[in-house]
């Protein structure tokens, strides 16, 4: 009894699937009669749709690989030029506690400066005692989205006498490829130090009243109090002092010295003696200290050199054998387009370039000629196929209509054209021209049965029969894609990729289904009159 409920359950279902499918076709026929009489309207409709998918791609962004949700929050603070450990360590502290106060936020660690001889410390600009990194880690299981709490840092970190920059980590390769989405890099050079800063705080200038949200610094900019000493060469012949003994006791003072290790739960830790900040503030400071000769003298090193406390540029950065400032221009808050024609505005100018050009901007012109590539092989491959020059092209005609699709789902969606989405477009045109070839087959095989050529009447009847092998390719297609389409916590890059299948194969295959028969028989019809 039980079983032959089930059977007789499904068999319901399988009448109720076969009934759908059935109005389906029966629509399907009654819209095909009314284009192939009409094509003017189909026509339309098709410049209607190719106009709005214009439109979206025009208003979609640009970028490498979109954002998303991994849990993490980057904040970068830029104090003023010249600011101390102790008032960065101060800084740096106030601001992990207002961030670990944020709701959402599991922890919260920052990062400052480093040692002199860090090659990383040395060789960026930007890794200064001045710049602070913190990492805000948001609480495990549900949560409120990453999205949400980097605007609120943004608040909560507002403050003078610091730029604050908010963003999500940067994906893996988007480090390695270039392209920043936080803050774009011009550098502009010069003759000297000074003349390349007479030229990047004038475009610096214009950039700020050009983007009126944005706020571009530079980088060195500002002075620094610096400590010089004046060695006194007769002072130091009298007390047999040499200029090493004298840098050697500054240094050892200043920066410190590592006399001895420590060893400590199986960890060997330098020992580091220097003198505390409070002792080393001023000239006078300086001057105290105690000095020994070569010949024992002993005496404070004020008495050989002159020092004197002067602003100095906080450092000094060469590029290409030319003096350099960088221009660092926070994109947060933005225009986009604005942005983009303000930045190529001003590398336009001589001796200012981008430092944020990808790899793949950088080699735009090889990326398209290998996409053509790809469109000339898919080409000859269908050509060789089929026997015929002219024919490839109609079974392509299927790729232009889903751009429209494309296009409008990603705008709906609210996602951008970036490397996954191109993926995804790469997949569609596949399927598309795989829908563009099973008509054509079907169409050459009723003709060949019937033995009076493809006519208009196998055109429409071929349409009809594989209406649904198409239909449920597509469907198959659409619901697989789903799951990962639906990303409303931002946790996967992919949902672009998806969206742009789902929207330019719905699109693209119900234009398929009714301008490829009707291309098919236009151009089938006119090489039948012409042999």
């Amino acid at each position: 009894l039980f079983t032959s409920r089930r059977s007789a359950r499904k068999a319901g279902t399988s009448r109720e699937v076969f009934r759908g499918f059935a109005r389906i076709e029966r629509g399907y026929r009654s819209a095909s009669r009314f284009f192939f009489r009409r094509p003017l309207i189909l026509a339309s409709a098709i410049l209607a749709l190719t106009a709005i998918g214009v439109i979206c791609f025009r208003l979609l962004p640009f970028e490498f690989l979109p954002d998303v949700d991994s849990g993490e929050v980057d904040v970068t603070l830029t104090l003023q030029q010249g600011a101390t450990m102790d008032y960065a360590s101060a800084a740096a502290i106030d601001a992990t506690r207002r961030i670990s106060a944020t709701e959402g936020v599991r922890l919260a660690y920052a990062i400052c400066g480093g040692e002199d001889d860090d090659p990383f410390h040395q060789a960026s600009a930007l890794e200064g005692r001045d710049v602070i990194h913190i990492k805000a880690m948001l609480a495990l299981g549900p949560r409120r989205s990453a999205f949400d709490l980097a605007g609120d840092l943004r608040v909560a970190l507002d403050c003078e006498g610091a730029q604050t920059v908010v963003s999500l980590p940067d994906n893996a390769a988007s480090r390695l490829l270039g392209g920043r989405k936080d803050r774009i890099e011009l550098l502009v050079s010069g003759e000297d130090q000074a003349g390349a800063e007479l030229r990047a705080e004038a475009l610096r200038a214009r950039l700020a009243s050009s983007l009126p949200g944005s706020t571009p610094t530079l980088s060195p900019s500002g002075r620094k109090r610096e400590l010089r000493l004046t060695p006194d060469r007769e002072a130091l012949a009298r007390g047999a002092v040499d200029l090493f003994s004298v840098a050697q006791t500054v240094r050892n003072s200043v920066q410190g010295s590592y006399p001895t290790k420590i060893s400590s739960g199986g960890r060997e830790m330098d020992v580091r003696v220097m003198l505390r900040e409070d002792q080393r503030r001023s000239s006078a400071d300086i001057d105290a200290l105690v000095l020994k000769g070569s010949s024992g003298g002993i005496g404070n090193i004020g008495a050989f050199v002159k020092s004197a406390i002067v602003l100095e540029r906080p450092r000094l950065m060469r590029v290409d054998r030319r003096d350099a400032v960088k221009i660092l221009l926070s994109t947060q808050g933005a225009a986009p387009a604005a942005t983009a024609a303000a930045v190529k505005a001003a590398v336009g100018e001589g001796d200012v370039q981008s430092l944020d050009e990808s790899a793949i901007a950088e080699n735009i012109a090889p990326l398209l000629a290998t996409f053509a590539l790809v469109l000339v092989l898919l080409y000859l491959t269908l050509g060789a196929q089929f026997e015929s020059f002219s024919l490839p092209f109609v079974l392509l005609l299927s790729l232009p209509l889903s751009i429209s699709g494309i296009s409008g789902a990603l705008f709906l969606t609210g996602k951008s054209i970036n490397f996954d989405s191109i993926l995804g477009i790469i997949v569609l045109f596949g399927v598309a021209v795989n829908n563009s070839v099973i008509l054509y087959t079907n169409y050459r095989k009723r003709g060949e049965r019937s033995g009076t050529g493809v006519r208009l009447i196998s055109i429409y009847r071929g349409s009809s029969e594989r209406l649904r092998a198409v239909v449920i390719t597509m469907s198959a297609t659409i619901l697989s894609m789903l799951p990962i389409a639906i990303d409303l916590s931002h946790r996967t890059t992919q949902s672009s990729m998806a969206v742009a299948i789902i929207g330019g194969l719905l699109v693209s295959t119900t234009l398929t289904l009714f301008v490829v028969p009707m291309v098919f028989h236009r151009y089938l019809s006119r090489r039948h009159d012409h042999d």
